[in-house]
């Protein structure tokens, strides 16, 4: 089998989320539980994460690898590593500067 698996979490700041935030339900325990479920279920082996404003810091924040790549959509933290990133931003951001991506 080929092709691509996406899950697409709901985070305790989401408006659609219907769950109390603690320590289980943080994002990297969030991200963590799905990437072992894709494991599971799919026999996902490679990744990569997607993530837009607050999600485009998980996106980069994220232990990896993410040989398949990080992308950080209108948000984005520093990121050291040697996973491919793709960045999209808009010098018209108001929550993401242009500049900080640059530091990205």
């Amino acid at each position: 089998r080929e092709g691509f698996v996406v899950s697409a979490a709901d985070f305790a700041e989401s408006i659609s989320a219907s769950f109390a935030p603690n320590s289980a339900t943080s994002r990297s325990a969030i991200i963590d539980a799905e990437m072992s479920l894709l494991a599971q279920d799919f026999g996902v082996q490679e990744f990569g994460i997607f993530g837009h404003s607050a999600g485009g810091g998980s996106a980069t924040m994220t232990q990896g690898p993410f040989t398949l790549g990080r992308c950080a959509i209108a948000g984005v933290r520093p990121y050291v590593g040697s996973d491919p990133l793709y960045i999209v931003a808009s010098s018209g951001d108001g929550v993401i500067p242009i500049d900080r991506v640059r530091m990205a």
